[in-house]
């Protein structure tokens, strides 16, 4: 069922720092609306990277198993979709991120994202296809799943694809028209971070959205490549959006205690 190997090995350590760097979030950002949005999204990421072929999925032999983690991967897929907006209107301070923040705009994202997991459990088969639609790759170890024609995958990649760009726009302008020095370090830590996430991790959603679309199946190599440089891209990006979020809750905590022994201070 299972043959391990090196490869695999970038899919692990990156989600155990993904899922370790939410735990810190849930428990020590004092703004519970970010600890909570945030977390969720970091725990999700690390559930994208280690359902992926950089991860022990491609270790699995078994036929029913593989097709699973897959199924997995697109809901989770899915369920990012739901969350990346909403969470970006509360990481970064950008007007145009800010529609996403509270009712009704965060319903679109959620209800996109939620209805597309929950179209996949209902019919997998329009995302991942079934063993007739297999492609066996030069790796005996794995088959690709294309979907059947039609399939919805496809628009899974598109909708992260546009969430992801759109939220790179919106953190990028909130860098460029910062009034202050702090909200421009901040946000040029966060625009770097999600500039790096979002170019590997873009592109290659845009690559397998070309590649379905036009029924190219990729060699495992390639697959695996992509995947272990994004997953290090990945790695950057949690570090420093990390760094970007915890030097801004302490500058936060800073003003505070300063406002609270001012006003504590007799003139």
């Amino acid at each position: 069922m299972f043959e391990p190997h090196i490869t695999g090995v970038v899919g692990i350590v990156t989600a155990l720092i993904a899922w370790s760097a939410a735990a810190f979030v849930f428990s020590q950002v004092p703004d519970r609306s970010i600890a909570r949005r945030f977390s969720l999204l970091l725990f999700l990421e690390g559930i994208m990277i280690i359902t992926s072929w950089a991860s022990p999925t491609n270790w699995i032999t078994d036929f029913d198993l593989w097709r699973t983690v897959n199924l997995a991967h697109v809901v989770n897929d899915s369920l990012l979709v739901a969350i990346y907006l909403p969470t970006i209107a509360v990481v970064v301070d950008s007007r145009m991120a800010r529609f996403f923040r509270d009712s009704p705009g965060v319903w679109i994202p959620l209800v996109i994202g939620l209805g597309g997991a929950a179209m996949a459990l209902a019919r997998p088969e329009w995302f991942i296809g079934s063993a007739d639609t297999a492609h066996p790759l030069a790796d005996e170890r794995m088959t690709f799943f294309q979907p059947t024609p039609g399939g919805v995958w496809p628009y899974v990649f598109i909708c992260l694809t546009l969430s992801y760009t759109y939220g790179l726009i919106a953190t990028i302008r909130a860098w460029w028209t910062a009034d202050s020095q702090f909200s421009k370090r901040k946000n040029g830590i966060l625009a770097l971070a999600f500039g790096i996430r979002d170019f590997f991790w873009g592109t290659m959603f845009l690559y397998s959205t070309i590649t379905l679309f036009m029924g190219i199946v990729p060699t495992l190599d390639e697959v695996i490549l992509s995947l272990h440089i994004a997953g290090v891209a990945l790695i950057a990006y949690i570090l420093l959006t990390l760094y970007g979020v915890a030097s801004a809750q302490l500058f936060d905590i800073d003003l505070k205690i300063k406002w609270t022994l001012q006003r504590g201070i007799p003139v």
